[in-house]
């Protein structure tokens, strides 16, 4: 059961879609191919030819070769050993991963997305806005993104677990459009992402119908102007409710203590919020150190938006269509993951991996939430 709160003003691996469960070395599906390769076929090859060469050198140069011979051995049947997967019935507790078929594919659930090196921030961001038609309609405007979309689709209706490395792609568009985005394998924030395709705070980029947020804002009681937001950026505070942060975005001060008051000319269809966690502070001497504020925060799953927060006098009732959480404390690395509701289930997406999440596991991670979307789903709220 959702809890329902009322505000308003003044109150950022590779993994097959058919292995459901971690291996016991606490590692992603795609650092554990990594390491399985690595650990237990490409060092027992080097272990394999060093033993080769340790051998004929112990009998045509050195005896003493014959050490190496022997650690060379060692090294390979650890290798060998270490990601050895007994799936006998007889073992209790495989070293690996144990595949089982997965669930029978439901109509309209997400198709995973293969992260190709870095890429889980656009995947998570992807996912979100794949499972809203605003957001959706908004990226298809690029031609390339609205090809990829339409692949997306074709898979969900082939219902295939999988439809490519979509995020990679979406990597190469969005440096395109802003540079400051790394065309390679650079980890990115899934804010930016946002940024960069539904614009910025730039009157121009309005105009071009690149901005997906148009206010208008008031200072001081002066009149009303129009402002750009590519989404509704929530800043981090300590000790600050989510509801109380939210209402602060329409009704705050300046820093010379002018009063501001932002409005929608009406309530919009989508909700798209940043909560600022990545933050860099001063120290003493000038410099600036990045952190995370990782602060749990209750995320309601619905609310009403108050009639204040538009112009036209019409409160609106939002429910969460999705969001996405950043896991790890640094600031320049970590995992995307993104949940998204359709049709009443909860979905965790982390990138080719899709499974049904629980309402437990929905209220347990909403709390780390970064970026979240809400639908609006009728005119008024209820009581």
């Amino acid at each position: 059961m959702s809890t329902l709160v009322k505000v308003g003003p003044g109150s950022q691996p590779i993994s097959q879609g058919n292995l459901q469960n971690k291996g016991n070395l606490g590692l992603s599906k795609q650092d554990e191919k990594i390491f399985t390769l690595v650990v237990g076929q490409i060092i027992p090859a080097i272990a394999t030819g060093a033993l080769i060469a340790c051998i004929v050198f112990s009998f045509t140069v050195n005896p003493l070769f014959a050490i190496g011979a022997v650690a060379a051995f060692v090294i390979g049947f650890l290798g060998v050993a270490a990601t050895y997967t007994d799936e006998s019935e007889e073992s209790a507790a495989p070293v690996m991963r144990v595949a089982v078929p997965p669930p029978p594919f439901e109509p309209n659930q997400p198709v995973g997305i293969s992260n190709g090196g870095n890429n889980c921030w656009a995947n998570a961001a992807l996912q979100l806005v794949l499972n809203n038609p605003e957001l959706e309609a908004a990226c298809r405007v690029d031609p390339v993104f609205a090809e990829m979309f339409t692949r997306y689709r074709a898979a969900q209706g082939a219902q295939q677990y999988q439809c490519g490395y979509l995020g990679r792609e979406a990597r190469a568009v969005l440096h395109a459009r802003n540079g400051d985005i790394d065309a390679g394998f650079r980890q990115e924030d899934a804010s930016e992402f946002f940024g960069t395709m539904l614009g910025g705070n730039d009157e121009r980029q309005a105009v071009r119908g690149q901005v997906f947020y148009r206010l208008q804002q008031s200072t001081a009681g002066r009149p009303f102007v129009d402002a750009y937001e590519p989404f509704i950026g929530l800043q981090m505070q300590d000790t600050v409710p989510f509801l109380d942060m939210f209402n602060s975005f329409f009704n705050y001060a300046t820093a010379e203590g002018e009063p501001v008051r932002k409005v929608f000319p009406i309530a919009p269809q989508t909700l798209v919020i940043q909560l600022k966690r990545f933050e860099h502070y001063l120290n003493g001497d000038g410099s600036a150190t990045p952190r995370k504020n990782a602060r749990p925060l209750d995320i309601p799953l619905e609310m009403d938006v108050a009639a204040g927060i538009s112009r036209d006098g019409v409160a609106a009732h939002y429910e969460c269509t999705g969001f996405i959480v950043h896991r790890g404390e640094g600031v320049n690395g970590g995992h995307y993951i993104s949940y998204v509701k359709r049709e009443g289930k909860w979905w965790l997406c982390d990138d080719s991996t899709v499974r049904e999440a629980t309402p437990a596991q929905v209220a347990a991670a909403k709390r780390n939430s970064y970026m979240i979307s809400y639908g609006k789903v009728q005119a008024n709220p209820t009581t």
